[in-house]
């Protein structure tokens, strides 16, 4: 991701075959022959990524990822 600017998801797509658009906006990456998912929001006006979620494939299945938010920890 810090090798390249993508401008836009048809970008982000060309280089990460497996992602996936949540209507949300975030993308979904396949990690490691899918074993693991990892959702994130993209800004790409602002050339940013936010992680929101990272597990594994069947924790995945259970959850809507466009539900899915950041929380930060407790101080």
């Amino acid at each position: 991701m810090e090798e390249r600017e993508f401008k836009h998801f048809a970008e982000l797509k060309a280089t990460f075959n497996s992602v996936g658009l949540v209507k949300d906006s975030s993308a979904v990456f396949n990690i490691k022959g899918n074993h693991f998912r990892l959702i994130a929001h993209i800004d790409f006006n602002h050339k940013a990524i936010l992680i929101k979620w990272v597990g594994r494939h069947k924790d995945y299945d259970k959850i809507d990822p466009s539900e899915v938010k950041h929380e930060y920890p407790p101080c």
